[in-house]
């Protein structure tokens, strides 16, 4: 995978979903469940960051 992870929901199954990135930016894509997702689509769907969640208490 690349230099960081992130997860985030799979757009097939609506499951937790790796997504490895490279200088911020998506390059791979990994479903438990075994979805697939093209580059251009992995890059679509998570091309934009979103921005840090604060957590109050």
């Amino acid at each position: 995978m690349g230099e960081r992870v992130t997860w985030e929901t799979c757009p097939g199954c609506g499951r937790p979903a790796a997504v490895g990135r490279l200088d911020g930016v998506p390059v791979e894509f990994d479903c438990p469940r075994g979805c697939r997702l093209t580059a251009d689509l992995v890059s679509a769907m998570f091309g934009r960051r979103r921005p840090a969640r604060r957590f109050v208490r």
